[in-house]
């Protein structure tokens, strides 16, 4: 994409979805490509890829002031920028759904202080904790839809959790609690990994459409084979219907036994399950459980 590619003085919509356009320093100018469009209020980059630096994004969206709807939705964004958002003070929709978010730290500089947005969507990331400290107040007050749909945000936390770490004495590997900060996902995940005793997979729809499915199966299966069918615990929290189910999960499923959940049926037998799952020996000391 060229300098000045949408130079207009008239243009409000720009309309790039499923481009699968790279925005890289490498491939083009990021202070160049929306910088003559002043008009321009509705943004919708879907299915393309991003830089993750701060400053790329800054320089690339700072000039267009006037934006009302912006959507980098499945860009595998895995981290909300600094001072980008921040900055759109006529922002009112902001659609970040399908990426590799698991969280942030610093919600002040990257909503601002004085928010306008009153859409959200978030849905469809790594999302597994929202707190007082989420989102900052300005932002809350403006806010009139949040969606947080298909995050992992209930079940790992209010019960997993509960019944691991505070009845039965494991500590349980959580990316947001201890991940290395400035750690790629696939890093953190490789180094606990080492460290891990047994591995824990939940299972349910949305594990299987996620796009980091199969990279977990692959996980899995190669656990399997350097530690046994006993490194690795699976449990099926909800079906995964016919048309979300792989060839490769199929086959890990028919190879593997899993533990199913079923709120308000045998969930005491299930967490008596686990917990002897855990404890079963598979050949090395345990240091962490992940």
């Amino acid at each position: 994409m060229k300098d000045y590619a949408f130079n207009s003085s008239t243009l409000e919509t720009i309309h790039m979805r499923n481009c699968k356009f790279l925005f890289f320093k490498e491939i083009c100018n990021h202070e160049t490509i929306f910088s003559l469009c002043p008009k321009l209020m509705n943004l919708e980059l879907i299915n393309n890829r991003f830089s993750q630096n701060d400053k790329f994004l800054q320089k690339l969206f700072r000039p267009l002031h006037n934006r009302r709807f912006l959507s980098l939705s499945f860009t595998k964004l895995s981290k909300l920028p600094l001072q980008v958002f921040s900055y759109m003070k006529a922002l009112k929709h902001l659609n970040l759904a399908g990426n590799r978010i698991t969280g942030w730290q610093y919600p002040g500089d990257i909503f601002g202080n004085d928010s306008t947005i009153n859409v959200l969507d978030l849905s469809q990331n790594l999302i597994s904790v929202v707190n007082e400290s989420t989102f900052p107040r300005y932002l809350r007050e403006s806010l009139q839809k949040i969606n947080l749909g298909n995050n992992p945000l209930i079940w790992v936390h209010s019960e997993l959790l509960r019944e691991i770490e505070s009845n039965n004495g494991f500590r349980l590997c959580i990316h947001h609690r201890n991940f290395d900060v400035g750690q790629t996902i696939t890093s953190n995940v490789d180094n606990f990994l080492t460290k891990a005793w047994k591995v824990i997979v939940i299972m349910s729809n949305d594990f299987a459409m996620s796009e980091w499915c199969q990279w977990a199966i692959e996980v899995v299966q190669e656990r399997r084979r350097k530690h046994g069918k006993d490194g690795v615990i699976l449990v099926m929290l909800a079906n995964i219907d016919s048309k979300h189910m792989t060839s490769s999960l199929r086959t890990l499923l028919d190879s593997t036994p899993y533990l199913r959940y079923q709120r308000g049926v045998g969930e005491v037998l299930f967490w008596n399950a686990l917990v002897e799952a855990l404890n079963k020996p598979i050949g090395h000391h345990p240091v962490a459980v992940v």
